[in-house]
């Protein structure tokens, strides 16, 4: 999770003029280890390292207008973006792009109060309309059914976990994260007590809530 703007002393207690972008995230990023869920940290990490720092990390903050982020975002979604690492040019669709923009807008905000920057360059920034999807995304109950039987048949290794997922809405990191003893079988309920992101279980984020109990079938 280490951004690459090194040698930053910035201290976000500090209110100097003339704070690049790069050194305020350095510090910001160190701000949010404690209140952040290990997932959004990481969103936050691979938005700032890849999008966001290579074009404003060597601008000063003050100095970013909101023309420069319009113009980020337009060609961001007209023309891809060129990995880094790999140098290949990939398409992204504007959901990414705003996942990038939202983490700098947040960051944005806390350098507006922080470093006392006379105006937002993530106000008023627009993305395009996408069309309306045509067609339900969501399978009828023959579907599910054939599915299922499917994934009997040719995966018996998932159909537990599968008839979960499509039976009571959880998100995956939440079911792959049950333990026997979340399951009340007197009472017919099944707790969500963690989540498991990446490898990781931990307790339920804030940004990532599910209910806390679902009622079983009825044994009546």
């Amino acid at each position: 999770m280490t951004l690459r703007m090194a040698g930053s002393h910035f201290s976000l207690t500090s209110r100097r003029p003339g704070v690049r972008v790069g050194e305020f995230a350095q510090s910001w990023m160190k701000s949010k280890k404690l209140k952040l869920d290990p997932a959004t940290a990481r969103t936050y990490a691979d938005a700032l390292d890849r999008h966001i720092l290579p074009t404003f990390g060597n601008l000063y903050y003050d100095a970013v207008t909101p023309t420069d982020v319009q113009k980020w975002v337009d060609e961001a979604i007209v023309n891809g973006w060129k990995t880094p690492v790999t140098e290949e040019e990939r398409a992204y669709s504007p959901h990414s792009v705003k996942i990038w923009f939202r983490t700098f807008r947040t960051m944005t905000r806390d350098a507006v109060y922080l470093l006392e920057l006379k105006r937002d360059p993530t106000l008023r920034i627009s993305f395009p309309e996408l069309p309306e999807r045509e067609e339900s995304n969501s399978l009828t109950p023959v579907q599910l059914g054939a599915f299922l039987e499917a994934m009997r048949e040719k995966y018996p290794q998932h159909y537990a976990l599968v008839v979960l997922l499509a039976y009571t809405g959880l998100r995956f990191c939440h079911a792959s994260a049950l333990r026997w003893e979340d399951w009340n079988e007197e009472e017919g309920v099944l707790r969500i007590r963690r989540t498991h992101v990446r490898g990781e279980v931990g307790p339920v984020s804030r940004k990532k809530r599910a209910p806390k109990e679902y009622p079983g079938a009825s044994r009546s």
